[in-house]
C-alpha cells in the first residue's frame, strides 16, 4: 500500500499507556504528534498536563513549541446532540 491513498478507515493511535513500540506498521507514541496543532488543541483541552511517556514533556509543552502555523477553529454546535 502506498502512504496517503483513500482508505476506508485511517486510526492514529498516539499514546498506550507509557508503552512505546516501533514496527513497520505503526509507531507508538505516534511520531508526528508533536507537529500537528488538530491534535495537540483537542488533547490540551482534555489533559494539558499529560506525561509524554518516556520524557519530561507534556501536552502543554508539545503545544507551545509546535512549528505548526494552521488555524484550528473549534465547531459550535447550534443544538444539542
Amino acid at each position: 500500500k502506498e502512504k496517503n491513498q483513500p482508505r476506508i478507515i485511517d486510526i492514529d493511535i498516539l499514546f498506550h499507556g507509557d508503552a512505546t513500540l516501533e514496527t513497520k506498521e505503526l509507531v507508538i507514541p505516534h511520531p508526528m504528534i508533536s507537529l500537528r496543532k488538530f491534535v495537540l488543541i483537542p488533547f490540551a483541552e482534555i489533559d494539558s498536563e499529560f506525561n509524554i511517556p518516556h520524557t519530561n514533556l507534556k501536552i502543554n509543552d508539545l503545544l507551545t513549541n509546535c512549528p505548526d502555523n494552521s488555524k484550528v477553529t473549534k465547531y459550535q454546535m447550534n443544538s444539542q446532540a
